[in-house]
């Protein structure tokens, strides 16, 4: 096996996904459902993955971030995406934002929790080195 695997870049991100996605199976112990979309009222709402358990409904939201700060348009997509779930009133719910990075961590993520103090669903912001995760599932020493 080689010693770095080379990805096409537009692969990246589903690349990046799908490691994170293992990642928090493996920390929440549970199977999460990936690319799900569901109504409520009159809204589509889509996540990239939910998972329930006896108490509680996990939603999850990815980004994979090369740069090490959010974008106004990620932080906005993450926003609607709180948004539509806090209006969904989903009981027992809470909302998992797992940022990828590659080269360094995001440093503007109080500018997200700022954005979404006013929403009442927990919502927890956790960060993911991508080349760790590479190394962790074996495709890269």
């Amino acid at each position: 096996m080689p010693s770095k695997v080379t990805v096409d870049p537009k692969m990246q991100y589903f690349l990046a996904e799908d490691l994170v996605f293992r990642k928090l199976e493996q920390e929440f112990k549970i199977p999460i459902q990936r690319h799900m979309a569901f109504k409520s009222s009159d809204k589509l709402i889509e996540i990239d993955g939910i998972s329930k358990t006896d108490n509680s409904t996990y939603g999850f939201e990815i980004k994979y971030n090369k740069r090490g700060k959010l974008t106004r348009n990620v932080i906005e997509s993450l926003y609607q995406t709180a948004k539509n779930l806090d209006s969904a009133s989903i009981n027992n719910f809470k909302l998992i934002f797992a940022i990828v990075y590659e080269d360094k961590p995001v440093v503007n993520k109080s500018d997200l929790m700022s954005k979404l103090k006013n929403l009442s669903i927990p919502i927890e912001i956790k960060e993911y080195d991508f080349n760790k995760l590479k190394r962790e599932f074996g495709l890269e020493k």
